[in-house]
Parts: C-alpha cells; structure tokens; sequence
C-alpha cells in the first residue's frame, strides 16, 4: 500500500449514523465516462470519496464486512469537517437510553423531527405528517438505523461511545455560573465583578418544550475516548483510522475525483480522479460511495435525496 501512489494513507474517519452519502460533489454531477474507454490504474470492491462521517463510517463498514476498501481524499489532511468538530451524534432510541430505561417511541420521535425540522409542513393528521413521501423515509430510516449503525461501530470496537451532556450538566436546560464557564474570550463578569447568570434556550419544564419531544435530554453521543469540544470529531475520526489501518485499507490523499464512469447499462462501475495532476482510473465492483459534503443549497438534490 505505501507503494501505491502519492499519498496513500490511512485515514481519520467519523461516525455518522448512516452507511455513507451521496454527496454535493461536482464530480457526482459531472457528465459520466465510459468503462470501455481505457484501463483501471487500481481496483476494489468499495470505493469511498470523502473522508468524514459519511464515508468513513461506509468504508468501515465495508471493510469489516470483507470487501476491497479504497478511500479517496483530495486534501492533504484526513477527517474533513468532521475531524473539526465536536463529534457528536444525535440519535434516536439509542443503547444508552435503553439501558436507562427511557422509551423513545417511534411514533413520539417522527413527529418531533417532522414538527421541528419541517414546521411549515408539519400536520399530525397526515400518514407522513405533512411531508411528501421521500422526505417523511428519509426521517423515518434514520429512526429506524442510526441506533443501528452505533451498534454496529460498537459491537465490531471500531468506536465506543457515551452520552454526551453538555458542561456534565444532566438536565435538558440549565443556568450555570459564567466564573466556571470557560470561552473563546475568557470568563465573563460584568465592570463589578458579579457573576453573569447564562440561561439555556430550552427550560427544564416540558411545558416549554415542543410537546412532541417526549425524551428532550439524552440523545446525543460523542467517542468514548478523546470527547470534547474541540477534540471529540479528530478522536473519533482517529478512532476510526486505526480501524482501517488494522485492515490495510489504503488512502489516497491529494485526489479529486472528476468524473463517474459507467458502463454500457448505465451502472458506476468506477470513478476517474485527478491525483497531483496525473489522470487515474479506479475501478469499483461493487460500488461507489460519495460522502464529500452537504447540498443543502441545492434544492433539486435535497428533494431527490
């Protein structure tokens, strides 16, 4: 693998609670080429563009589960956004919550997120609460597996996780004295010295809560190992990273993907980068994953997707 070409890595990765994204990369919209044209500079199973949570947390999952793995990253540097972030995962009915006892139903969860994500649609009449079809499966697939996709990240010690709670506070809302309350500009007193008093958004009462979120504290996960503000994305992509070199899943660092290609029936079967100004051809056997970004400017997409 260190033989292959520039930048042949291993790779950071993050969780996400799906097996990976079509994401808003140019390439995935650019005009297809065809299979039949030339020969494969290097060939898989899996081919995962992207290293974040969505392509990382497919690559995994690949790769456990036996495939060919290559991963394509046109940075210099592992994680994406995501190796920025806190790492925290907001999911439903997850394996904490269960063994704390708390039931987060299904039917309680959709309308939460309909009523919150959607609220101009939102209609608690309706079978898909106001949403067209495709839009209410989405939220519905990822009640149905994110828990699922923790699980899965646990039970093959890809990554660990804990609950996470905000300032080790347990209560949806709070106030917290600004003295022991660490920011970017230091601690806040006012010209007198007095403690500043910060008020959450959200209050503790459930009456001030969207009556629909029947389990308003909870949720969210973050790693195990390595949480925090300001490390919790990098450990997990870390986390993750080490999965894949225990695997020997190669890297490309520094390749940008610019056109699928397809074969005569019309299926990706492989991808053609840009790697340090060299054209590649990869071939994929059984697919390809783009987990590069959001489109969540595109319209077009967002409805598709």
């Amino acid at each position: 693998m260190d033989g292959m070409d520039k930048g042949l890595s291993r790779r950071r990765v993050l969780a996400g609670t799906g097996a990976g994204a079509g994401a808003g990369s140019g390439a995935a919209c650019s005009k297809p080429s065809s299979a039949d044209a030339t020969h494969w500079d290097h060939e898989c199973d899996v081919l995962c563009v992207g290293s974040g949570a969505a392509a990382g947390t497919a690559a995994v999952t690949a790769a456990a589960e036996g495939a060919r793995v290559l991963m394509l990253e046109k940075m210099p540097l592992l994680g994406g956004t995501t190796a920025k972030s806190g790492g925290v995962c907001w999911i439903f009915n997850h394996f904490i919550l269960k063994e704390q006892g708390i039931e987060d139903r299904k039917d309680d969860a959709l309308r939460y997120a309909v009523r919150y994500g959607y609220a101009r649609h939102y209609d608690p009449s309706s079978p898909t609460l106001g949403l067209d079809e495709n839009r209410y499966k989405v939220i519905e697939s990822f009640y149905d597996n994110g828990s699922k996709a923790i699980d899965y990240l646990r039970g093959i010690d890809a990554v660990q996780f804990k609950q996470f709670r905000l300032f080790s506070v347990d209560k949806p809302a709070f106030y917290m004295d600004a003295q022991s309350m660490h920011i970017n500009l230091g601690l806040i007193y006012d010209r007198k010295g007095e403690l500043w008093k910060i008020a959450m958004l959200a209050k503790s009462h459930p009456d001030h809560h969207l009556p629909e979120n029947k389990v308003p504290t909870g949720r969210c996960l973050e790693p195990a190992v390595g949480s925090g503000s300001s490390e919790g994305g990098s450990s997990l992509a870390t986390q993750l990273h080490k999965f894949l070199k225990a695997k020997n899943v190669p890297i490309m660092l520094e390749t940008r993907v610019t056109r699928i290609v397809k074969d005569a029936e019309g299926r990706v079967v492989g991808v053609e980068a840009d790697q340090g100004g060299k054209p590649i051809r990869i071939k994929a056997a059984k697919g390809v994953v783009f987990g590069t970004g959001g489109y969540s400017h595109n319209v077009e997409l967002c409805d598709k997707h």
